[in-house]
């Protein structure tokens, strides 16, 4: 099963992936964010373009490898989309993370990000336009206060009750 966590930045999905994967450690984490860093650095003669091919790359890898995975993008969902039609069948639940615009701002303002040129645009640059894209969602969560175990608790609840629910119906469509 793949969870997909998007939303602008400053909403709380890297947040919320930490605290689920503190429960339940066999899940992998993927962060598209961290691997586009990874290649930026790593080549530095290479055109974005280029760089994106070798990051999407990476991530199919990473997804068809996985038995669980919890997917953090922010930006990139209509590009997934060819990703998703490759990923070897796989139940994929998307939960939508945002907030205030507002709110998502003043979070923004008070973290640290390391983001590596070609992609080096701040979180303020896209936040308003990312929180108001439409996101085909299985959840939405409005992250309205920081590390909220109650409200993690029934995110987790369900993703564990479609990671059921889901399986079966991969598993019956393979048979």
């Amino acid at each position: 099963m793949i969870v997909h966590l998007v939303g602008p930045p400053a909403s709380g999905k890297t947040t919320f992936a930490r605290w689920f994967l503190d429960k339940h450690p066999f899940w992998q984490y993927i962060a598209i964010d961290e691997i586009r860093n990874y290649y930026a650095k790593t080549l530095k003669n290479c055109r974005s373009t280029e760089i994106e091919k070798i990051v999407f790359d990476k991530l199919l890898i990473r997804l068809n490898l996985a038995t669980d995975s919890i997917l953090e993008t922010t930006g990139t969902i209509w590009r997934l989309k060819d990703t998703w039609n490759l990923v070897n069948q796989k139940s994929i639940y998307t939960i939508k993370f945002t907030d205030t615009t507002q709110n998502l701002l003043i979070r923004a303002k008070n973290r640290v990000r390391e983001v590596v040129y070609p992609y080096n645009i701040k979180d303020e640059e896209v936040i308003e336009e990312e929180n108001n894209i439409f996101v085909p969602a299985n959840l939405i969560v409005r992250n309205s206060t920081t590390a909220n175990k109650e409200i993690y608790s029934q995110i987790e609840w369900y993703i564990l009750k479609s990671r059921i629910i889901l399986d079966k119906c991969v598993t019956h469509v393979k048979e």
